[in-house]
């Protein structure tokens, strides 16, 4: 992944890339766990209010994007997002 980025112009460190591979594969064990769980309790709630919120740190950089279910006031697994 490393020599990929680098090949594409990206500079970063090899300790970076598998720093960031590292919480992407906790994210996506995490998605897999609470799928279950979130599934179960969304179906007992009947609905969802849904709040939406962005966060841009600089002019030019991506947004990051949070939803978050108000009736059960947790952030369903995923639903950061970047744009």
């Amino acid at each position: 992944m490393h020599r990929a980025l680098l090949s594409r112009g990206v500079s970063i460190t090899e300790g970076s890339v598998t720093h960031l591979m590292q919480r992407y594969e906790e994210l996506v064990a995490l998605r897999v766990a609470e799928k279950a769980r979130l599934t179960e309790r969304l179906q007992k709630q009947g609905c969802v209010v849904l709040a939406i919120d962005g966060l841009q740190p600089d002019v030019g950089h991506e947004v990051l994007w949070v939803v978050r279910d108000c009736l059960s006031r947790s952030n369903p697994v995923g639903a950061s997002l970047t744009q």
